[in-house]
């Protein structure tokens, strides 16, 4: 399968990654903006808290892999206050806060390097063994195709990847749909994997080819 790389991806993205064995990651398609390539979706008191990684060379066509973050901006301080703000007091956090701020403190340059090491800090966690490539270069169709099919703004009602799976999230009396993986490690920590598999549509939506039948 080939998709985008995400930040702090949310529980659709891992649902879809963990029915195939190989994941290919597309860095050669020109970057866009207001996707889930630099933002995540966390909640924080009683409301969904945006957070945003700013780039470099965001304004004119630039292939993913060439998309540095700006770190003129504050923001690494601004998203693990948030993270710290919304799960300082959820039952897994000191279990897993270590994983993701390590990676975000080291400051990578490259957005695709950033969320790769965290792909692969999820997939860990979730004890997924899986083989992820990057994309040699631009195909405008493949088989397996999810790029810019998971997109945060996209109506729950339309989405084809994800049902919803309520569990006890750390605000609020109403179940928000669809978070940050971080939401469910806080609040479920060894209960994540199980969450993922029951959030997948119950749909066949993915072909026959590489993927697992488990």
């Amino acid at each position: 399968m080939i998709i985008e790389a995400h930040y702090l991806p949310c529980i659709e993205y891992l649902g879809v990654i963990s029915s195939y064995k190989e994941i290919c990651l597309e860095v050669h398609e020109n970057y866009q903006k207001q996707s889930y390539r630099n933002r995540c979706k966390i909640l924080s008191t009683n409301q969904i808290d945006n957070l945003v990684i700013p780039v470099t060379k965001a304004n004119v066509k630039e292939i993913v892999k060439n998309i540095r973050i700006d770190y003129s901006q504050d923001w690494v301080r601004r998203h693990l206050g948030a993270l710290k703000a919304a799960y300082g007091k959820a039952p897994f956090f000191e279990h897993f806060y270590d994983y993701f701020s390590t990676i975000i403190e080291r400051k990578p340059d490259f957005l695709i390097d950033l969320n790769y090491e965290i792909l692969t800090v999820c997939l860990k966690l979730l004890k997924q063994n899986k083989k992820i490539v990057f994309s040699e270069y631009y195909q405008k169709y493949s088989e397996d195709d999810f790029r810019g099919k998971i997109h945060p703004k996209s109506e729950l009602s339309a989405l084809s990847f994800y049902d919803e799976y309520p569990y006890s999230q750390n605000f609020g009396q109403k179940f928000v749909p669809n978070l940050s993986i971080i939401d469910v490690f806080m609040c479920q920590g060894p209960l994540a994997a199980q969450i993922i598999e029951s959030s997948k549509a119950k749909l066949n939506i993915f072909s026959p080819v590489g993927v697992l039948n488990e």
